[in-house]
């Protein structure tokens, strides 16, 4: 007994020094804060039976470039501990659940991504009641570790219960432990990706299958207080339990917030959920976060004139003539994801990556300009550190039947390249 008060106070005491816990988190680039999705997002996600108990799942997604990967063979491997700590609040009710799993790709790059997460999920039995959930975690490869916190009510259950919503990736493979679902349960309930279709799933029990029930499911835009999406459901009147899934395309997904509801009928009983969702794109280009970045660099693609044009006013107006180019340029208008942009900024942002020295930036340098307009080259003829009078660089890109060179004199080693001279070929 003194064990069971000890890991008790122990645990007390872990709960209360947990800052809260958090989907997204701010970073900065330049003169702009820009969102990401924090690197470990957990949610316990209860499911009722008709036993008056509830199988609480602990969906947990982990971001590759969080985990800490080690080669083996042709493959890189993490493995990482998961331990789910509950307590009772009303009770000396202590339990918990432990975990290994581990995460496998085929490519270095895909170890160090901040778009692709590891998906893992276990589950235990819980009476009704009001819990505090500290889920642990230990990366067994380093000494990584991190704790985050969550509360957890499970509700008594008379006659019939309605559950939130269930966010689920419909185009991700299914669960074996959550295959009712369809797709892969995500542990997020506040945001989405853009430019990808939002599953969620629903649940509700009755306690008399032959009450009649209805799921009425709304989803509005609320800048432009514009319904998106909108379906009803009636439940089948043979079963206590009812799972129900729905899928909205990406096409109805443009960034935003919106206000997801879900209208749950039992008789002439009426109970609702409603929750915000954030639809951000958080693959954006960085340099799209940035005002000066995202205008600055299309005075490549532009006439003089035009960019002039662009670059009057304020910056707001300046930023809404800019969206107004990228949507007149989008190849398919009819998605929310326009690729030529998304192309363009991914450029903008490797030449700074690639290209900058001191406060020059990259996009603006000879090299940068080059590489905006046409991408990287297919061939790099590199003689700069030759013990020549004019060394150079040589870029080679192949298109239209031509071979295109671009020939570069590096300055003072490789610190600065001046663009000389540019050849066509025909091949």
């Amino acid at each position: 007994m003194k064990n069971v008060i000890l890991a008790l106070i122990l645990f007390t005491m872990a709960l209360s020094a947990q800052p809260p816990y958090q989907e997204v988190q701010e970073k900065s680039f330049f003169r702009s804060k820009y969102p990401q999705k924090f690197p470990l997002l957990f949610r316990p996600y209860p499911v009722y039976q008709d036993d008056g108990r509830y199988c609480v799942y602990f969906p947990v997604e982990l971001q590759h470039k969080f985990l800490q990967f080690v080669r083996e063979g042709e493959h890189y491997t993490s493995t990482t501990e998961i331990d789910v700590n509950i307590i009772r609040q009303d009770t000396v009710l202590f339990t918990n659940r432990a975990w290994q799993t581990v995460a496998e790709t085929g490519g270095f790059e895909s170890t160090l991504s901040r778009s692709l997460f590891h998906f893992a999920i276990d589950s235990l039995y819980l009476p009704p009641g009001e819990y505090e959930v500290l889920l642990k975690y230990r990366d067994l490869n380093s000494e990584q570790k991190l704790t985050i916190k969550q509360r957890l009510v499970l509700p008594k259950v008379e006659d019939y219960y309605a559950f939130p919503p269930l966010f689920s990736r419909p185009d991700a493979p299914s669960q074996q432990q959550f295959s009712f679902v369809g797709g892969a349960p995500s542990p997020r309930f506040g945001h989405w990706d853009f430019d990808r279709e939002l599953g969620f799933f629903l649940q509700t029990w009755r306690k008399d299958p032959s009450l009649p029930g209805k799921i009425q499911v709304e989803l509005v835009n609320e800048r432009r207080e514009e319904t998106v999406y909108s379906s009803s459901v009636a439940l089948p009147n043979d079963r206590s339990i009812d799972f129900v899934r729905v899928t909205i395309p990406r096409e109805l997904l443009i960034e935003g917030v919106y206000r997801l509801t879900a209208i749950y009928r039992f008789g002439n009983a009426i109970t609702q959920h409603t929750l915000p969702v954030t639809v951000t794109w958080f693959d954006r280009p960085l340099s799209l976060w940035d005002p000066e970045l995202a205008i600055s660099p299309l005075q490549y693609v532009l006439s003089e004139e035009d960019y002039q044009f662009l670059t009057s006013g304020e910056k707001e107006v300046q930023m809404q003539r800019m969206r107004a180019y990228w949507k007149e340029k989008d190849p398919t208008p009819e998605t929310p994801y326009n690729e030529l942009q998304a192309e363009f900024y991914t450029r903008v942002d490797s030449t700074i990556a690639l290209f900058s020295e001191g406060p020059m930036l990259g996009w603006k340098t000879p090299q940068g300009r080059i590489y905006i307009l046409n991408g990287p080259p297919r061939e790099i003829d590199d003689h700069s550190l030759d013990p020549v009078p004019n060394p150079y660089l040589r870029w080679i890109y192949y298109r239209d039947g031509k071979r295109v060179i671009y020939t570069f004199r590096a300055v003072d080693g490789r610190r600065e390249y001046k663009l000389t001279d540019m050849a066509e070929e025909t091949l």
